[in-house]
C-alpha cells in the first residue's frame, strides 16, 4: 500500500485538521463525477479515500506511524467495504454531496438533496460455499442505505439525485405512493466487485416516510391537521389549505367541533390497484383543531354567562355514577 501521507501530500507532523482539509480538497479534485476527463481519476480518488481512512482515524494513524501498516480487518478489507459496515468512521464527517457537480440549469435537472441524511445498513453476505456466478464474490459488495423522503415528494413521485456514502451520485424515481420501507435498486452504484474497480454491484435504497407537517399518513389515508379559531368553528369559514397537489379552498361548516373530519375528494394519498394496474388518488381527510385565544377577558365573560344560563352537562349519565 502506498504511504498515506504521500498520497495526501502531507508530512507526518500534519494535524488532524490538515489531514481533513487535504482529503476534502483532493477528493473534490479527483472525484469521478466532477473530473470525468481527468486520467485515472477513479484510481486516484480510491487511493485518496483509502489514505484518509487511516490518517483520519487517530487510533489507526497511531498504529500506522508505529508499525508502517494497519492490520485490523476494518482497513485490510478496503475503504469501499469499510464505509458500508462501519458507522463511526472519519468519512462520516463529510457530506458527499459536496463533491457533486453543480447543475447548469436547475429547471432541467432532477432535484438534488445535498443534505439529505443517509443511513447505512449492514451489507448482505453470500455463503462462501453457495453456487454463485463467476462475477459474484463471497461477500456481496451491494450498498444498502435508508433515505427519509417527505410525504409530499412521495405523493407526487419526484426524481431524486443524492450522493451515496461511496461517493457515487444516484438518480432514481420515487414511485408515487411508495410504502414506508419500499426498496429501489440502482444497478452499478454499489461497491467495486473486481480488483480493477471497473465493475460495481448495486445500491439498494430504502424509502422512509419523513415527518411532513401538517400532513400525516395512517395506512393509505392522508390527513391534514388544520388549526382553526373559535369564531371560525362557531360561525363557519372558508380556509385555504395546502394539499399534495396544490392549495384548495375548504368550507368549514358553522358549529364545527374539534371532532370534525372533513373530506377533500381526490387530493389525498395515491394508491396502486394491483388488480386493475391503475394508480388511484384517494381523498384528503382534514382534522379540525380548535385553538382558543389566550388571556381573552371578553371570551371568559361569555363563558361565565353560558355557564350560568346553561348548567346542563354535555356528558352522559355514565360520567355521573
Amino acid at each position: 500500500m502506498r504511504d498515506p501521507y504521500e498520497t495526501l501530500g502531507l508530512s507526518r507532523s500534519a494535524t488532524q485538521g490538515e489531514v481533513k482539509s487535504a482529503f476534502r480538497n483532493l477528493a473534490r479534485q479527483y472525484h469521478p463525477d466532477t473530473s470525468p476527463n481527468t486520467p485515472n481519476a477513479r484510481e486516484k480518488f480510491t487511493a485518496i479515500r483509502d489514505a484518509y481512512s487511516i490518517l483520519g482515524d487517530a487510533t489507526a494513524r497511531a498504529t500506522y506511524d508505529a508499525h508502517g501498516h494497519v492490520n485490523t480487518p476494518i482497513f485490510t478489507a478496503g475503504f469501499s467495504q469499510h464505509i458500508v459496515s462501519e458507522r463511526n468512521t472519519p468519512i462520516d464527517e463529510f457530506e458527499f454531496a459536496d463533491f457533486a457537480p453543480k447543475a447548469a440549469n436547475a429547471r432541467q435537472t432532477p432535484q438534488f438533496d445535498a443534505k439529505i441524511p443517509v443511513q447505512r445498513l449492514e451489507r448482505r453476505k453470500t455463503p462462501r460455499n453457495s453456487n454463485t456466478s463467476a462475477t459474484s464474490t463471497p461477500q456481496s459488495p451491494d450498498l444498502y442505505v435508508r433515505i427519509p423522503i417527505p410525504l409530499r415528494d412521495i405523493a407526487l413521485g419526484v426524481n431524486k439525485r443524492i450522493a451515496l456514502p461511496n461517493g457515487k451520485i444516484a438518480h432514481f424515481d420515487v414511485p408515487k405512493g411508495a410504502a414506508h420501507g419500499h426498496v429501489v435498486t440502482i444497478k452499478g452504484h454499489g461497491n467495486p466487485i473486481d480488483d480493477k474497480r471497473t465493475l460495481c454491484a448495486d445500491a439498494h435504497i430504502t424509502i422512509e416516510h419523513a415527518s411532513d407537517t401538517p400532513f400525516r399518513l395512517e395506512g393509505t389515508k392522508a390527513y391534514l391537521d388544520l388549526p382553526i379559531a373559535l369564531h371560525e368553528a362557531l360561525l363557519g369559514a372558508t380556509i385555504r389549505i395546502p394539499t399534495f397537489y396544490g392549495p384548495v379552498d375548504l368550507a368549514v361548516p358553522p358549529a364545527s367541533t374539534g371532532r370534525e373530519i372533513l373530506r377533500v375528494p381526490v387530493k389525498g394519498w395515491p394508491v396502486y390497484n394491483q388488480s386493475t394496474g391503475t394508480l388511484n388518488i384517494g381523498d384528503l381527510f382534514v382534522a379540525l383543531r380548535i385553538i382558543l385565544p389566550e388571556n381573552n377577558v371578553q371570551l371568559l365573560h361569555i363563558a361565565q354567562s353560558l355557564q350560568m344560563a346553561h348548567n346542563a352537562s354535555p356528558r352522559g349519565a355514565e360520567f355521573h355514577k
